[in-house]
């Protein structure tokens, strides 16, 4: 007798990890409280999704604009966040390293934070691991991971270089007469 199986499409399987940890943002600087860990809730929209245990604080990838978006308010059909990766490719958050975007509200928009970051925790198998099977990855995880930071710091300078050679060419507008008004700056 032949076996049949029946596709299931509430079934996943992922290889992503069961938890993160996001880390960076300066304690008491605007939406400073996204930083902690999170554990992975399920799916959303195809990819995995991480909940901040206590709160309906969330990571969830956003698919019409390609980005793993940090949410506030849990699970929803929106691109509404406090940060933002641009990140299509990346399987899960913790494996993105593109800069992140974090909200100002006294800017009124998304900032690049070069120091934010999503890591997966070292603890592997939790806790049982002996130290044979973690022979290597204490030293290559630093490295690696200051090696990120370094690009993001790089990343972000050369973004506010580009953004002061655009507001001075912006600012000021040469009218008739030789008269110089400043135009207001919106945005990043």
């Amino acid at each position: 007798a032949a076996s049949h199986f029946t596709a299931d499409p509430l079934v996943r399987a992922t290889t992503a990890p069961l938890t993160l940890q996001v880390r960076g943002r300066a304690q008491g600087r605007e939406n400073w409280d996204m930083c902690g860990d999170y554990v992975l809730a399920g799916t959303h929209f195809g990819r995995p999704a991480y909940q901040k245990p206590g709160t309906a604080m969330t990571i969830r990838f956003w698919p019409p604009r390609s980005r793993w978006l940090i949410d506030r308010n849990g699970f929803q059909a929106s691109d509404a966040c406090v940060a933002f990766t641009d990140s299509s490719d990346a399987e899960h958050p913790g494996n993105s390293s593109s800069l992140w975007y974090v909200f100002e509200s006294s800017r009124g928009l998304h900032l690049s934070d070069p120091y934010v970051d999503i890591i997966v925790p070292a603890c592997l198998g939790g806790g049982d691991a002996d130290a044979s099977s973690l022979e290597g990855f204490e030293q290559e995880a630093p490295l690696s991971s200051l090696y990120l930071t370094q690009q993001k710091l790089l990343m972000h300078e050369q973004q506010l270089r580009e953004q002061e050679a655009a507001a001075k060419d912006a600012s000021f507008t040469s009218l008739d007469g030789g008269i110089r008004f400043q135009r207001g700056m919106f945005g990043a």
